[in-house]
Order: structure tokens, then sequence, then C-alpha cells
């Protein structure tokens, strides 16, 4: 695991509690009947260490244009990050949806990285009361 992840993660276990590291090596925060949201880092050379918040909210969603362009003009979804489309593995035309934001590692603080992980989920809640009733999907709540 990557130093800083290390110190991401003890932060936000500190926090939270409840705190576990996925098969991909970010770190995953399972708060009841909320999205869980995840950390990881990426080395970005000059830029230094980027940690990387995304919030998955919706899957088994169809894909289609109209979702790909609602997502793009991104209008009232994500005031903070950006909704990312990714193909599921099962079905073809299947996706899910998440909320992802990326910044400087080195600008975080405990209290920072905290804040920006509630509010991310509280957007992905509001994204999902939007995109659900129009274009399906499950929501991905943790059971906590």
């Amino acid at each position: 695991m990557h130093p800083v992840l290390k110190v991401l993660g003890q932060w936000l276990d500190d926090a939270f509690k409840d705190v576990r590291v996925n098969s991909v090596g970010h770190v995953v925060v399972h708060l009841r009947g909320d999205p869980p949201f995840m950390v990881g880092v990426d080395e970005a050379g000059i830029l230094g260490v980027i940690a990387d918040l995304h919030v998955p909210f919706l899957s088994s969603v169809q894909e289609c244009a109209e979702l790909y362009e609602v997502v793009a003009m991104n209008e009232g979804l994500a005031p903070l990050g950006h909704v990312r489309v990714i193909p599921e593995a099962g079905p073809r035309g299947s996706c899910t949806l998440e909320l992802r934001y990326q910044l400087s590692a080195a600008s975080l603080t405990q209290d920072s990285l905290v804040q920006f992980c509630l509010q991310l989920s509280t957007l992905a809640k509001s994204a999902r009361d939007k995109l659900r009733p129009v274009f399906g999907g499950v929501s991905i709540v943790s059971e906590g």
C-alpha cells in the first residue's frame, strides 16, 4: 500500500471506524444507508501524489446516448467533481455511475479529507435521486 494511502486510511479509520481495503487497494468507508466512498492515490509526476476520491452510487444502469449527454452536461449533478460512467462486466450495455473528485494529497488534512468524503457522499445521493427515475439502475448503499 502506498505510504500516503496508509495515512489517509488511518485518518478515515479514526473518523469512521469502518474502513477496509478492497481488492484494488482502495480504502473503502461504509456508512449505513449511504453509498460507500473510496480513496485511492496516484503518482502524478511533478504534481506529486493525487488523492482519488470516488463514490459509486448506481449500478446496472443501461448505457444510452441520453445518459452520456446528461453526464457530459453535468447540470446540477456534481458541483464538486464529475460523474463517471464505468462499463460493467455483466450484461452488455450495463454500467455503474460514480462521483469522482481528485486533488493533491499534500493539500489534505484529516478534517478536509473527512469533509470532502462526506460532501461527495451527499452529492452522490443527490445525483442518484436525479438519475435513477430517468435511467433506472440499482442504488448502491452500504449495509454498515
